[in-house]
């Protein structure tokens, strides 16, 4: 498999923004945690963002544009769940070893990292859909995670006290379908790190440059292994 990973933030586009909870939208919290996973999978892998701006439908074309086999590379697509459960899935390719494989590395992995439930790697047929259009309609592998249930109080503490963390448990994920070993002092940095400073009286502006100076910093250490 190419090592080139697609991500997509889910609901992302401005006319869908997916489930909406405890203040939040699925949109904006895939968003913040696909930035973060974008910047920890750029030490090891060619790592390409679908424009925010399309549909699903789009999305898959935009893909499949550029990435005409199955072994192009990973397309992820980042969710929250709905619906008054908790914890977090992987949904794959039904019936296909391969599929299923990825979308359990990535779950354990996620899970082991985050300490969310494990919902386990599930079958797309299973949803109520039928089918994920992101699994069956994308030309390269691909893997649907979601990362835990916007309408869960504690879980979305839980995503919203740690976003570094919640990606490099991905990160660490996608790493193990690439049979790439992650580096302990990435880890102890997501797990000692100081909490990003969210004072009051800070414009958006500033914190946004302290979220960036940390994920600075967590890239760097990457560029060390």
């Amino acid at each position: 498999m190419n090592k080139t990973i697609i991500l997509n933030a889910g609901h992302n586009n401005a006319a869908d923004c997916g489930a909406e909870a405890n203040g939040t939208t699925e949109a904006a919290e895939a968003i913040k945690i696909r930035d973060r996973l974008a910047l920890l999978l750029k030490k090891d892998f060619n790592v390409v963002l679908v424009p925010d701006e399309l549909n699903l439908r789009q999305s898959e074309k935009w893909i499949n544009d550029q990435y005409k086999k199955l072994e192009d590379g990973l397309a992820v697509a980042i969710h929250l769940n709905a619906g008054g459960g908790t914890g977090a899935e992987t949904f794959y390719y039904a019936n296909n070893e391969t599929s299923q494989n990825i979308a359990k590395a990535i779950i354990n992995k996620y899970c082991e990292i985050t300490g969310f439930r494990n919902r386990g790697a599930k079958a797309d047929t299973t949803t109520r859909h039928g089918t994920l259009g992101w699994i069956r309609n994308v030309n390269p592998w691909s893997c649907l995670i979601e990362v835990c249930f916007i309408d869960n109080i504690n879980d979305i503490k839980k995503l919203q006290s740690d976003y570094d963390k919640v990606a490099f448990a991905m990160y660490s994920g996608i790493c193990d379908v690439y049979k790439i070993e992650t580096n302990k002092i990435i880890t102890e940095s997501i797990n000692t790190k100081e909490d990003i400073v969210t004072n009051p009286d800070l414009d958006s502006k500033e914190i946004k440059e302290q979220i960036g100076l940390k994920l600075k910093e967590i890239f760097e250490l990457t560029k060390k292994l």
